[in-house]
């Protein structure tokens, strides 16, 4: 997106493994796992969360699975709905 060489048919090839991502949460949606909320807001969200983890496991890497579960269950707790 900042290049302006980059070819339509290389951002395709970048962004086609995130559709079925991006279906799946439109089907959670539909199933009423998660909330309604922008699918940008979600990535956003879920990208600085995993920079966090990724900085904090490589501070601390003893404690690098409590990080990647930590932070996977801070996600997820903002955005499931709640039965």
């Amino acid at each position: 997106m900042v290049w302006e060489g980059l070819t339509d048919a290389s951002k395709a090839a970048g962004s086609a493994p995130f559709v079925e991502i991006e279906t799946m949460a439109q089907d959670a949606v539909a199933h009423r796992l998660v909330k309604d909320l922008p699918q940008a807001f979600i990535g956003a969200t879920m990208s600085a969360l995993a920079e966090t983890a990724i900085e904090f496991a490589r501070q601390d890497p003893k404690r690098a699975g409590e990080y990647r579960v930590s932070g996977f269950e801070i996600l997820w707790a903002g955005i499931a709905r709640k039965s």
